[in-house]
C-alpha cells in the first residue's frame, strides 16, 4: 500500500489553475462591439454559454450561445451571411437538421473587428425544438 501511495505521489500530473464562475462569466462574448448583430429574437442562454466556456481549454476564447426555434435555422443563417459578408459551410447532423458554420477572416466585406470569430448554427442537443447560435472568438495576435 505504501508503495502505491509513493508511486501516486511521484507521478507528476499537470493541473490547470481552477477557474471560478466569475472567471467564466468574464469570458462571455458580446458580439456587438465586433460589428456583429445577434439574430433578431434570439436570446442568450447563459447556462449553456457558461457550460461551454467551462469545458473550453483555450482561456483566450470568448463564447456566447443564443437560442432560437429550430424552424428559424435557415433564417438565422441568412442573417449571418448578410451580417458577416461571407457564405457558410453547410451540412446536416445525424437527424438531418441543417448546420451552418461561418468563419470570419476580416477580409472582403467582413467586419474587420470580428476577425477570428466563428458562428455555428445547429439544432440544440440540450433544448428540445430549439437551435443554438454559438459564437466563438479567438482574438488575433
Amino acid at each position: 500500500m505504501r508503495l502505491l501511495v509513493a508511486l501516486w505521489l511521484a507521478i507528476a500530473v499537470p493541473v490547470a489553475a481552477e477557474e471560478s464562475t466569475k472567471d467564466w462569466l468574464k469570458r462571455i462574448l458580446d458580439p456587438v462591439p465586433l460589428g456583429v448583430t445577434p439574430f433578431p429574437g434570439s436570446m442568450v442562454n447563459k447556462k449553456i454559454t457558461v457550460d461551454t466556456i467551462r469545458y473550453e481549454t483555450n482561456p483566450e476564447k470568448r463564447i456566447v450561445v443564443y437560442m432560437i426555434p429550430v424552424a428559424q435555422i435557415a433564417a438565422a443563417a441568412a442573417h449571418f451571411e448578410k451580417t458577416l459578408g461571407t457564405e457558410p459551410q453547410k451540412d446536416t447532423d445525424a437527424k438531418n437538421f441543417e448546420r451552418y458554420l461561418f468563419t470570419v477572416t476580416g477580409e472582403g466585406g467582413q467586419p474587420p473587428k470580428a476577425k477570428g470569430l466563428t458562428v455555428t448554427i445547429f439544432r440544440s442537443p440540450w433544448v428540445d425544438d430549439m437551435a443554438q447560435i454559438q459564437m466563438e472568438l479567438v482574438p488575433p495576435k
